[in-house]
């Protein structure tokens, strides 16, 4: 977790930036790694200072959008939520579509009446302006990825999504509809897309009634890799639906994709691609040679055949013969020799041992592999690697020509690498700064050269890179910047090889949203957008409530299994502290649970009914903490809560009506 102290001196210094680029490029990069809330009010202000146009229609990018859906920042999303929430304001639509893209449905209405708009639309306003109009394709796109099923919207105000070609409409934006229908129960017109990627031409022709598609919509004639990546963007899809999806394949091919009835199946490419896409089935491996698993299944060989545990010279603390012996010793051999023509100079099965390869080992490993990687000798190839650098991660023209002669190899020779590379672990000690002036490394595309620096782990990368953020100017520290957003992008990301299948996450789950601003400041902040229907306005009274944190037994062993009861009632229970407030009414109030306790996080749902109380509770299953407890540490003064093999753990859980946060609780464990 990156605390406020690493965060605040870059935060400080880029305020007085004269370039808005390299605040937006921090802010960037925040946005792809784990700050503690701390972290996150440190670079509020900066945020509000790269952000101060947001909302103004003339300033309506995009990007500076889809930036601003991404930072956890209850100032920021609640500006963006209210400029969702209107569909009159100039900005709605961009702004709803930026919060779709992290699963926020406060534009959800917006998002439905730009599909229900005639389908020839012009945009009242020149383009100039900032205010052309999406293609309804992107917003029905947007409805897919969001969780309709919570009760956002009706079906009626998606169904326009599904107008017929004759009526002005599209077939992609009827596949996104149907998507988006599939999560409020209508799962016809997904039915109907699965038609038509299965059934043989000319079927659905002889229909006596129109089909809502008559032929694979056009996204399917693209690259398998491209379709799933484009489909993966709604999950995950209620369980009600991928199960309708499991049965519909079930009905027409068997487990092997052979078509159960050739006269009414054709194909299953489409079909697959889909279900894939969808819901990450269809069958999964492991790309381009990365471990599916850490643990080897067979006995592990060295270079000349023999047992590679019997091979001696092992480093010191290593056990002989144990795994990480063997690990160390396979690291050392690779440092010698790591290529055998594009392929790692070891069997698969040995690979699979370099995870447990100690750090300062796979880092030489890594550095060897680059500075002895066979690429081609030719020296026109575009330097893919260094492109887009001075323009803050911009491509250029030279970025989107083909590859010249040796450029394919080149890419081969990338894939092979991160290949290794992701057999080795994640935190090692690389020469961050060096490996990205490397001229072998230049040579690769630069999302593959970020994914190997980022191997180092966001600590690494930010002491190599931090200091020169701070001393450089101009375009030197947009060129550090645009690297440290690349390679925040990479620190999670999969392993980048260029050609394959993909199978891309879904969208980022929900962050809990940090206050960044004082109570007093927020008076006049504009209220959170309303998910649902507008509703009449709550009542004015609110009603006090104490939380209640009980444990199905009093005193837990560490690691053990743990349930955890979270509700709420009228007086303070003895062993909880803290308070929640809720609209005082009649009807039941939902609230979401965030419980944190130790490194555990979880969600739930607890109702309160006015008369009735806590109706349902918010129950969480986990482990008791484990203890790391010196048993010579028993003195009270010294301030330590251990008292030789027990320890108090303190349980807290943050209270959220719709978007805001209401309230929080707290009790101690005696595990």
């Amino acid at each position: 977790m990156i605390d406020d102290a690493q965060v605040e001196p870059l935060a400080h210094a880029l305020e007085s930036d004269p370039d808005p680029r390299n605040q937006r490029l921090l802010l960037e990069a925040l946005t792809h790694l784990a700050l503690s809330p701390a972290a996150w009010r440190a670079a509020s202000w900066l945020a509000r200072s790269a952000l101060r146009d947001l909302g103004d229609p003339d300033q309506a990018d995009p990007a500076v959008l889809e930036l601003a859906a991404r930072l956890p920042l209850r100032s920021v999303r609640d500006r963006l939520r209210h400029l969702a929430s209107d569909p009159e304001l100039p900005g709605a639509l961009p702004s709803a579509l930026a919060l779709a893209e992290v699963g926020d449905p406060a534009g959800a209405v917006t998002l439905a009446e730009g599909v229900a708009r005639p389908p020839h639309a012009e945009s009242p306003s020149p383009p100039e302006a900032g205010t052309r109009l999406p293609p309804r394709a992107d917003l029905a796109r947007a409805l897919a990825r969001l969780p309709l099923e919570d009760g956002v919207l009706e079906p009626e105000a998606i169904r326009p999504a599904l107008r017929s070609d004759e009526e002005g409409g599209d077939g992609l934006t009827r596949m996104w509809g149907a998507l988006a229908l599939a999560r409020l129960g209508d799962r016809e017109p997904l039915e109907e897309l699965w038609d038509a990627l299965v059934r043989p031409p000319g079927f659905l022709e002889s229909l006596t009634r129109r089909p809502l598609f008559t032929s694979p919509p056009e996204l399917f004639h693209g690259a398998p890799g491209f379709i799933v990546r484009e489909l993966a963007g709604v999950r995950p899809l209620p369980e009600r639906v991928v199960d309708f999806l499991r049965a519909l394949r079930r009905q027409d091919y068997d487990e092997n994709w052979t078509p159960r009835n050739p006269a009414l199946v054709g194909d299953p490419r489409d079909a697959r691609i889909l279900l894939q896409g969808l819901t990450r089935e269809a069958g999964e491996a492991g790309e381009a040679g990365v471990p599916l698993t850490e643990e080897a299944s067979e006995p592990l060989t060295g270079e000349a055949g023999g047992p590679l545990m019997e091979e001696a010279g092992g480093p010191e603390g290593q056990e002989p013969g144990g795994r990480g012996h063997r690990a160390a010793l396979l690291a050392r051999r690779l440092i010698q020799r790591p290529w055998r023509d594009l392929h790692p100079d070891a069997e698969p099965l040995e690979l699979t041992l370099l995870r447990a390869t100690p750090p300062e080992l796979a880092a030489q490993v890594l550095e060897s592999a680059i500075i002895k990687l066979p690429l081609p000798e030719r020296e026109d190839m575009v330097n893919v690697g260094a492109v887009g650098e001075m323009s803050g991660g911009e491509p250029t023209e030279a970025e989107e020509r083909p590859p010249a002669d040796g450029g394919w190899a080149r890419m081969e020779a990338g894939n092979a690498l991160v290949a290794l590379a992701a057999h080795l672990p994640s935190g090692i000690p690389l020469a961050v700064a060096r490996m990205l002036e490397n001229p072998t490394l230049q040579q690769l595309p630069r999302e593959q050269v970020a994914w190997l620096v980022a191997r180092a782990g966001p600590q690494g990368v930010m002491e190599a890179l931090f200091p020169r953020i701070l001393v450089g100017g101009g375009e030197e520290r947009t060129r550090w910047l645009a690297w440290f957003g690349e390679i925040a992008r990479q620190t999670d990301a999969p392993p980048p090889f260029l050609g394959d299948d993909g199978g891309a996450p879904g969208p980022p789950p929900p962050v809990e949203l940090v206050d960044d601003l004082p109570e007093e400041m927020m008076v006049g902040a504009p209220p959170p957008a309303p998910v649902r229907a507008p509703a009449p306005d709550p009542p004015s009274a609110v009603l006090e409530l104490f939380p209640d944190i009980k444990t199905d037994t009093p005193h837990p062993l560490a690691g053990d299994p743990l349930v955890l009861t979270v509700s709420l009632g009228l007086e303070a229970a003895e062993s909880t502290r803290g308070s929640v407030a809720i609209p005082d009414t009649e009807a039941p109030v939902v609230l979401r649970a965030h419980l944190l306790m130790g490194e555990q996080s979880a969600w739930g749902e607890l109702t309160w009914v006015t008369g009735q109380g806590t109706v349902e509770p918010a129950v969480f299953h986990l482990s008791a903490p484990g203890l790391e407890v010196d048993p010579a540490v028993g003195d009270p003064a010294s301030g330590n809560p251990a008292l030789g093999d027990r320890a108090l753990v303190e349980v807290r859980v943050n209270f959220y009506l719709g978007q805001r946060w209401c309230g929080e609780a707290s009790r101690n464990l005696d595990v």
